[in-house]
C-alpha cells in the first residue's frame, strides 16, 4: 500500500498533562485561528482508541487549516471528562491526509503526555461485512449515545439513517468487537483507516 501524504503542524508552548489523568475516551476540541484578519473557530469531538492514550482519533475536516493561515494565531484546546470535572489542554499538533477524499476523513490530535487512564477506552475493530449491523455512535459531551441498527460498509464508507448531534463530527462509531469508524455527517461515517491514522501519528514523532 502506498504511503499517504501527511500535512502535520505543531505547537509551542504546549500543556503538560498532570500524571496520573483518568479522563473520558471521548473529547471535545476547539480550533482557532484567524485567516486574512478573519477569526475562525471549529469545535469537534475526537476519541481515544487502541493502544493510544497520547493521539486523539477526529476527521480530517474538523482540523483542516488553509494554507494561508495565519500560524502565529492557531491555538487547538482539548476538553476531557475527568474524575474533577471538565479539564481543558492546549494540544501539541496535528495531522491529516493531504489528499482531500471523503475515504480518508480522518486525522490525529497530539498531546504532549500520554493520558494515565481512559475510562470506556475500546479496541479497534474491523467493521463488519453484513449488509446491516449494529453500531452506536457518540460525541463530546459523552453523556449520551445514539444507537444504529442499519449500518452498511460500502467500500470505505459506512452508511447509517441514524442523525448525529452537532458537535459529534469525529466522534467514534462503536460496533460489537470496538471501534469500526469515525462519524463524519449526518448518517456517514468512514471506515477506521489504521495505516493512514499511524502514518500521521509517525508525521508527529
Amino acid at each position: 500500500m502506498t504511503e499517504p501524504n501527511i500535512d502535520a503542524w505543531k505547537f509551542h508552548p504546549f500543556d503538560t498533562i498532570p500524571d496520573p489523568l483518568t479522563a473520558e475516551a471521548v473529547v471535545g476540541f476547539r480550533l482557532v485561528f484567524r485567516i486574512h484578519g478573519e477569526l475562525v473557530i471549529r469545535d469537534g469531538s475526537g476519541f481515544f482508541a487502541g493502544s493510544w492514550a497520547q493521539a486523539i482519533v477526529t476527521a480530517r475536516h474538523n482540523i483542516l487549516v488553509p494554507s494561508d493561515v495565519d500560524p502565529d494565531s492557531m491555538k487547538l484546546f482539548v476538553k476531557m471528562q475527568t474524575e474533577h470535572g471538565e479539564k481543558i489542554f492546549r494540544a501539541w499538533g496535528a495531522a491529516y491526509p493531504t489528499a482531500d477524499k471523503r475515504s480518508m476523513d480522518c486525522g490525529i490530535i497530539m498531546l504532549q503526555d500520554a493520558v494515565a487512564t481512559l475510562n470506556g477506552l475500546r479496541p479497534v475493530a474491523q467493521a463488519p461485512q453484513e449488509s446491516a449491523f449494529k453500531a452506536t455512535i457518540s460525541g463530546y459531551p459523552s453523556a449520551s449515545e445514539h444507537d444504529i441498527t442499519n449500518a452498511a460498509v460500502d467500500g470505505t464508507l459506512l452508511h447509517y439513517g441514524t442523525l448525529g448531534v452537532p458537535g459529534w463530527s469525529g466522534g467514534p462509531v462503536v460496533g460489537a468487537g470496538g471501534v469500526v469508524g469515525i462519524h463524519i455527517a449526518n448518517g456517514l461515517g468512514v471506515v477506521l483507516p489504521m495505516a493512514t491514522l499511524n502514518a500521521c501519528v509517525r508525521a508527529l514523532n
